[in-house]
């Protein structure tokens, strides 16, 4: 029996159209899909843009009248552009076999956002803390999967938090430049799930220290290298309360792996977690307050914004807290290019001495001297010999020193401020800046 084979040439041809769809769909240019319409670049600073391609395709990539030409390797490709000043809108293409163009892109100011409540708390229903309608834009990108479907987006309720929205607003109001927020959040996610494999002093570059709430680092932060930021904004949450002893060296751990993957000494803005009362007061806050003063004064290049004077209950008049935190960020952001090494922008205690039954704590970062709004210096403690800790009284000698003692407490053996989830303390320099909690022991 003779066997008829039928449309041979059909089936061929078929499979050579599929294979040649797959080279041509192979060979397709891709750009990172951070690199969205409306994206914000960071100026004053070197940008690198990137994406994927055949090897060895050659591609030419334009950036606000700046061109780029540069060759696919590994199935990857990238080009770098000089520092530019502050512009919008600009186009970016990139052309080789296929053509990408994205529109209404700014150069201006861009801030890698993570944490807790601080950045990821959506907006209160019903406020109106400003507008986001006029140029230059303020625009939010938020890190993971599905960050090149969303986009980066200009509506208001993007915003991840009142404090965030204030945040952008002032800068913006102050820089006259565009403003881009890029949020990387998972809040069930401790510091120790967002450090870079190989961090940790002596372990080896293929261990991860992620831990069981999931890979933050891979997931949200590794994907985003090596675009450009004016800083890093972390803001520690609730999660971080079971770390915080282990909190000040893992900072440095996590602030060494980012900028090692950036390769350049990204600047780092930590903001401390506002006062705590009610269903959220679960204790802990104090030891990671004091953890974040302890790797801003030992890591350079990381600044403390000491929010513990507020409280996110208390949102009447012209004292909200979001609105405070937002402008003391702005202003601290900005130090940076002033010449800013890192450090609380406030009083921090540099000394103590101990004097018959008081202490004498010394700060520097006084300004003109030490002030104590609204009357007497409120949050000091002082703890006696058996390890009990006692309210005690202050007062401010000589413009950079505060006087501890408590009457019955001889000797004192520590002195501590601001020790409570929602502490009540007054103690600043004649800018306003207030005192980070703190304890000391001589």
């Amino acid at each position: 029996m003779r066997i008829r084979v039928v449309g041979l040439p059909a089936v061929l041809c078929s499979a050579a159209w599929l294979a040649a769809v797959g080279a041509r769909a192979r060979a397709e240019i891709t750009l990172a899909p951070i690199f969205g319409a409306g994206a914000i670049l960071q100026r004053d600073a070197p940008l690198t843009i990137w994406g994927t391609a055949q090897d060895a395709e050659r591609i030419s990539v334009t950036l606000n009248g700046h061109h780029v030409t540069t060759v696919a390797s590994n199935g990857k490709w990238h080009a770098v552009f000089p520092a530019m000043k502050a512009a919008g809108p600009v186009t970016l293409e990139v052309a080789g076999s296929n053509t990408i163009v994205r529109h209404e892109l700014w150069i201006g100011e861009v801030f890698l956002c993570t944490g807790g409540r601080l950045v990821s708390a959506p907006l209160p229903t019903g406020s109106t803390p400003g507008t986001l309608d006029q140029a230059p834009p303020v625009r939010v990108l938020y890190a993971g999967s599905n960050a090149g479907q969303a986009g980066w987006q200009e509506a208001r309720s993007a915003m991840p938090s009142a404090a965030m929205f204030a945040f952008a607003q002032a800068l913006r109001q102050s820089t006259h430049t565009a403003v881009g927020l890029v949020v990387a959040v998972d809040r069930s996610a401790p510091i120790s799930s967002w450090i870079a494999p190989g961090s940790e002093p002596g372990s080896p570059a293929a261990v991860t220290t992620a831990t069981a709430a999931g890979p933050a680092f891979s997931k949200l932060i590794a994907p985003l290298a090596p675009y450009s930021f004016g800083a890093v904004i972390l803001a520690p949450g609730v999660a971080d309360l079971a770390e915080a002893s282990a909190w000040r060296a893992r900072a440095g751990w996590l602030i060494s792996g980012w900028r090692k993957l950036w390769s350049q000494p990204l600047p780092f803005v930590l903001v401390q977690a506002p006062g705590h009362t009610g269903p959220g007061s679960m204790g802990g806050w104090p030891e990671l307050r004091e953890a974040e003063l302890g790797a801003s004064t030992t890591t350079a290049g990381v600044a403390l914004v000491v929010t513990a004077d507020l409280a996110p209950d208390d949102a009447s008049g012209d004292k909200n807290p979001s609105t405070i935190i937002g402008q003391r960020l702005a202003a601290t952001v900005q130090m940076f290019g002033s010449g800013f090494t890192g450090g609380p922008t406030g009083p921090r205690p540099i000394g103590m001495q101990r004097e018959m039954n008081q202490f004498l704590v010394t700060f520097d970062h006084v300004g003109k001297g030490l002030i104590a709004p609204g009357g007497e210096l409120d949050g000091f403690e002082v703890q006696d010999k058996g390890g009990l800790w006692h309210p005690a009284e202050a007062f401010i000698r000589r413009g950079n020193t505060a006087i501890v003692f408590c009457e019955g407490v001889d000797p004192p053996a520590a002195v501590r401020y601001g020790w409570a989830d929602a502490p009540q303390m007054n103690l600043a320099n004649s800018d306003g800046a207030p005192v980070s909690p703190f304890r000391l022991t001589p």
